[in-house]
This record gives structure tokens, sequence and C-alpha cells, in this order.
């Protein structure tokens, strides 16, 4: 099983913000308890992001598997 499997534990490194929509690091949840950047409780996983927010990703050293899982399609095909 994908350690990213959605019907396994959840262990995505990364959640969206339910208020303010930022993504935020699962580790700094787990150490603040809320959103740092809006004092948010709430968050989902993610279902989609910006090539911003890729990018974001990519700079914060999140797991490439995981990121790898959003990355765009080739519509060419």
């Amino acid at each position: 099983m994908n350690k990213y499997d959605p019907k396994g534990t959840f262990q995505d490194p990364v959640v969206r913000c339910d208020k303010c929509l930022k993504l935020i690091k699962t580790e700094s949840l787990a150490k603040f308890g809320k959103c740092k950047h809006c004092g948010g409780r709430k968050v989902s996983a993610i279902s989609i992001m910006s090539e911003e927010e890729m990018q974001n990703l990519k700079d914060w050293s999140i797991d490439p598997e995981y990121i790898a899982l959003y990355e765009g399609v080739n519509d060419d095909d």
C-alpha cells in the first residue's frame, strides 16, 4: 500500500487551513495546534494546489513521493 493511500493512515506532511486556505506543514500544526498564519484550527487534506504552492513544498523539502501525487498531467496525448 502507498504510504499516502487515502484508505490508509493519514500521513500527509501538509494540510490546508480551512479559514485562510494557506498550506501548513503537519508538523507545525502538531506543534502549535493552529494555523500559524491566521490561528484557524480546522484543516483539510489537500485536493489541488497552485504552481506556487508546489514550489513551496519543494522549498520546504517535503517528501518527493508526496509532491509527485500533485504533479500535472500532460494534456498533449
